[in-house]
């Protein structure tokens, strides 16, 4: 075989694999792929981003001849047609998702810190009873977190279980150092060391008020221990009566520890479960809302009322539907109501003010009792109130009349500029129903006498009609006219329809009780009567003319004219002259 030409070695070069997940590449300029083995059959790889060429020169070390040899020619390139073997093409790749912004760790760690709740000393707590030991028992506070307590805690004084597993309790977090320990309270007859942890946690310690000085209240905590709770610190308001509370068991907050006393403060731990409630409350509270309260406090204008860590105002008008003086009349601190939000409001201080009501939860009296007075009605009643414009008279609980001060006078008939002058609240009293609008609820009154109110009251023969004369008298004078009564109705006789009143002092010249003959010349929609002197006046003499002519009148003979009856009566009068 000497006559083969000599060949040089030939060098593969080890294609780059692209990674797994990356798309297979491909190259525009030379859409034949190369496969792996193609190099082994004697043609040399290109890199990926190559392009072939038909006679690539000769590399070093790859088809150069060392010196003295003969040249080799290079090895043929093999190109493998499409036809001659088929392509083989990747797998489709899988359909993946829209790809998701990786989270990183801070933020995943801050998202797993975030369900799970924190705790402080001090909190109050609701927890679940997992597993109970000789020692420590094992509580659930919701979610991931877990606590613990000391056994002899849910135990009584005699060692017996008061709670079991499952059972759930509240209590306080005792320390958040070593895990999350809870306490239901410090117990009574707790050491010194005990008292000054509860200090710097905020938990509460349990007492017995045992006597009342001049101060506040002594507080027995057990084991000798004594301490003492300043007046001011009792309640969320200042209390005067402290004697309610002797012999009774409550829960107070450390704030002092000097030597061999203690101080302690129920209204502090009373204001921070109050905000608790508050915040939750105030995210539901809406107007229409009945809520169960205590009272808290008795003002004047009204009474406080704690509907849940939030006080909200019962103004006295809307203590009842019935006059009430003050609150204390109807209420007492520390008592039980339910209550209606009648409205919320901001103050200038930025303060939130809520309105409460008791009248809107009872019976309305205007629908039974109200509705049924009728004018000319008489009555007895009670005054109530006095204001310088009248009387506010009950005629029943929660139905009140209003006796106008010009309607009041002495017995000597002198008009009053005070209604105190003559009446006094509480006194009784009898009165006459003038008016009634049921529309606004006022009933407008008068005062009678005794004897009056014994008579039954004159029943009006029928609705007044346009044209009827009335006699009636004065019940009240203004400037503009003269009001008259008369059995079943009342009206305004103004200035205009007065006959030679023009210009007069009406007050002098037409007395309270005056007779006044008026006639009705306009009822309007509300049965409001308008009366008239002139139209009166002129209603007598027709009614004397017809009664003249019917009696004058000749038989079997016509009326006649008005001038010729005229005429006739002119000269009767003359020959009685």
């Amino acid at each position: 075989m000497a006559d083969e030409k000599k060949k040089g070695p030939v060098v593969v070069r080890k294609k780059k694999l692209p990674p797994r997940d990356a798309a297979p590449h491909t190259s525009d300029t030379n859409p034949l792929p190369r496969e792996a083995g193609e190099a082994g059959r004697g043609g040399a790889s290109a890199g990926p981003e190559s392009t072939p060429h038909p006679n690539p020169p000769p590399q070093a070390g790859e088809g150069a001849a060392s010196a003295g040899d003969e040249v080799a020619a290079p090895a043929p390139r093999v190109f493998h047609s499409e036809r001659a073997k088929p392509r083989l093409e990747p797998p489709p790749a899988p359909e993946l998702p829209e790809p998701v912004e990786a989270e990183s760790f801070a933020e995943m760690f801050a998202r797993s810190e975030g369900k799970r709740e924190r705790h402080a000393p001090g909190q109050k707590v609701r927890a679940r009873i997992l597993q109970i030991g000789r020692d420590t028992a094992f509580l659930e506070l919701g979610g991931k977190t877990e606590a613990l307590i000391e056994a002899r805690e849910l135990c009584d004084e005699q060692g017996a279980p008061r709670f079991g597993v499952g059972a759930f309790i509240e209590g306080y977090v005792r320390s958040v150092d070593d895990g999350v320990w809870v306490t239901l309270t410090i117990p009574k007859g707790a050491r010194r060391e005990a008292l000054a942890q509860a200090r710097e946690a905020g938990i509460p310690v349990a007492g017995t008020v045992t006597a009342v000085n001049k101060g506040g209240l002594e507080v027995d905590l057990g084991g000798g221990t004594r301490a003492f709770c300043p007046a001011s610190q009792v309640e969320l308001r200042f209390t005067e009566d402290l004697a309610p509370y002797v012999g009774k068991r409550f829960e107070f907050l450390v704030t002092e520890l000097r030597d061999r006393d203690v101080v302690l403060s129920r209204s502090k731990l009373l204001a921070r479960e109050s905000a608790a409630k508050a915040e939750a409350l105030r995210a539901s509270l809406e107007v229409g809302a009945q809520l169960p309260g205590k009272v808290v406090a008795l003002r004047e204008f009204g009474a406080f009322v704690d509907i849940g860590g939030i006080e909200g105002l019962v103004p006295v008008s809307e203590l009842s539907h019935r006059h009430v003086a003050h609150p204390k009349d109807l209420l007492e601190i520390g008592q039980t109501v339910t209550v209606e939000v009648a409205r919320i409001e901001t103050g200038k201080d930025g303060k939130e003010r809520i309105a409460l009501s008791l009248k809107a939860l009872e019976e309305d009296p205007w629908e039974e009792k109200g509705n049924a007075v009728a004018e000319g009605q008489r009555m007895a009643g009670r005054v109530v109130r006095l204001q310088p414009f009248g009387a506010f008279v009950e005629l029943f609980p929660g139905v009140d009349g209003l006796v106008h001060v010009s309607r009041i006078t002495t017995e000597a008939g002198r008009r009053v500029a005070h209604p105190k002058e003559v009446l006094a609240e509480g006194q009784e009293v009898f009165v006459e129903v003038d008016t009634v609008d049921r529309a606004a609820r006022k009933i407008g009154l008068r005062l009678i006498t005794a004897e009056e109110a014994a008579q039954p009251a004159p029943r009006p023969s029928g609705p007044p009609r346009v044209g009827d004369v009335v006699a009636g008298t004065v019940d009240r004078v203004e400037g503009f006219g003269l009001f008259l009564r008369w059995p079943g109705g009342r009206g305004l006789l103004p200035v205009s329809e007065m006959e030679g009143a023009h210009g007069a002092n009406l007050k002098a010249a037409f007395p309270i009780g005056t007779a006044v003959k008026a006639a009705i010349v306009e009822v309007d929609a509300t049965g409001r009567i308008r009366l008239s002197q002139v139209a009166a006046a002129r209603a007598e003499e027709r009614a004397e003319v017809d009664a003249w002519m019917r009696s004058s009148r000749p038989a079997g003979k016509g009326l006649g004219t008005l001038g010729e009856i005229l005429a006739s009566r002119g000269a009767g009068k003359g020959r009685k002259e």
